[in-house]
């Protein structure tokens, strides 16, 4: 399969389990029964504004539970991150240091690979022109990509009751200059037509 088709299925407890299409996770399915996975991804595209859209957004379709469809899809929330200028290597650097400070653990997206390596450090980031990292906290986890050079910085993740985690990670970071929720289109397409996304 190709890289949106992928599927990964993470237990999470007992009764939850995460359907992930990497490099993001697309819903949260609570079942109280053996589950089993029949069918097919059927990718598509949100929006065609992002050079990683086409990654973060599935159709799934045959899930289900001991005959019994999965239910209780968690809503998935986003927000675009607009900074004071460009961000270089060192002002990406300083995101992760930033998150590594705040949060349990921060992984990136092993560039032209399917999967994570943890990021312990900043060194330790594998530097190429769009870069995709996942930090969690707890239960809580929220995708992030970023480009080298652009102002714009993406997440991705789940509503909480209190502050969801992709908003969370933005809150503190260097140079900071406005927080977007995607829903907003009409802010958007503004900074899609001023070239900042």
């Amino acid at each position: 399969m190709g890289q949106s088709e992928f599927l990964r299925i993470q237990l999470m407890e007992a009764s939850s389990v995460v359907i992930t299409t990497l490099p993001s996770t697309f819903e949260l399915y609570e079942t109280s029964r053996p589950w089993t996975i029949l069918g097919n991804l059927r990718p598509w595209r949100k929006r065609g504004k992002s050079e990683f859209a086409e990654n973060r957004e599935c159709a799934v379709t045959g899930l289900l539970a001991a005959q019994r469809r999965l239910k209780f899809a968690m809503n998935q929330k986003g927000f675009v991150a607009v900074f004071e200028r460009d961000l270089a290597q060192a002002d990406i650097a300083e995101c992760v240091v930033s998150w590594l400070k705040r949060f349990e653990k921060v992984e990136q997206v092993i560039p032209g690979m399917e999967g994570t390596l943890e990021v312990k450090e900043a060194g330790e980031i594998m530097w190429e022109p769009n870069l995709q990292f996942r930090v969690l906290n707890g239960d809580q986890f929220a995708w992030v990509y970023v480009s080298v050079d652009r102002r714009a910085m993406e997440t991705t993740g789940f509503q909480d009751a209190e502050i969801s985690l992709c908003l969370d990670v933005l809150l503190e970071l260097p140079g900071l200059a406005e927080v977007v929720d995607e829903k907003n289109q009409r802010r958007l397409d503004e900074l899609e037509r001023a070239g900042i996304i």
